[in-house]
């Protein structure tokens, strides 16, 4: 049996467990979104936004939030990154909040479930 898809499997779950808190603020997850296809702070960027994603779902489907962000359906991870690194290179003064906290706002700001539901200030 060949042990090498298992042995990269390994070295990518190690990899990826040093920098699962790379993206801390702005800053540090635009770096990673403007960063080439080739290198591996692009899929860090990637996999940052898709475990936002994840987590709003998974907490408005649980009900422990109300449903405030309605994403459109069948809309893929890479073009929700594509408008967040967009957003990071249009306002940079944005950088200094941190990365889920962004990704939150802008995904509201951008498909917001119902006008009633907007949070109270």
């Amino acid at each position: 049996m060949n042990k090498l898809p298992r042995v990269m499997m390994l070295m990518m779950s190690s990899w990826l467990a040093v920098d699962v808190a790379r993206a801390e603020d702005g800053n540090q997850l635009y770096r990673d979104c403007a960063a080439p296809l080739t290198k591996p702070e692009s899929a860090l960027c990637l996999g940052y936004v898709a475990g936002v994603i994840d987590a709003l779902v998974a907490v408005q489907e649980r009900q422990l939030s109300p449903r405030l962000i309605c994403l459109p359906e069948g809309i893929r991870v890479g073009i929700v990154k594509d408008v967040i690194q967009r957003h990071l290179e249009e306002h940079p003064e944005e950088r200094k909040y941190e990365a889920a906290s962004t990704i939150h706002a802008k995904l509201y700001e951008l498909w917001p479930c119902a006008k009633s539901a907007k949070p109270s200030d």
